[in-house]
């Protein structure tokens, strides 16, 4: 009986903590690749989120913490703190990190989105293409 008991604690444990989902890059990845105008996250992380923050490379543990409202023991498996090739997009449920991804440069620019209280399923994106390599940056409509 105790190690039922030990075996549905793990389980659980591991069901609460937070999971990196490439997915989430790979359908903003299609959305870029189809030269889409707009991009709506609800569908994109098609989970139970109420916000969304995206932090720019060398972003400090504390300051991500800070934003989000809760500690984040995932944040050296992310590499944030050390790379320059990504934006770090972190989706929050009820003051829990649920799912986070790194999200490539090239994949889309977020440079507009750092620093701010996150966004919520509500908040409608943009992709705009610019320069002659037609860079995808997305922004808040």
């Amino acid at each position: 009986m105790k190690k039922i008991f030990v075996a549905i604690l793990i389980a659980l444990t591991a069901l609460s903590c937070s999971q990196r989902d490439n997915r989430i890059v790979r359908r903003i990845a299609k959305h870029i690749d189809a030269h889409d105008q707009t991009l709506d996250l609800s569908t994109i992380a098609p989970f139970e989120w109420d916000r969304v923050f995206f932090f720019q490379p060398y972003t400090a543990q504390s300051t991500i913490e800070q934003a989000i409202g809760c500690p984040w023991a995932e944040y050296m498996k992310s590499g944030i703190g050390y790379s320059d090739t990504f934006t770090l997009i972190l989706f929050v449920n009820k003051g829990e990190v649920v799912a986070w991804c790194r999200n490539p440069r090239n994949n889309g620019e977020c440079t507009t989105l750092y620093g701010t209280n996150g966004y919520t399923r509500a908040d409608a994106f943009i992709i705009e293409y610019s320069g002659w390599a037609k860079w995808p940056n997305i922004k808040k409509k």
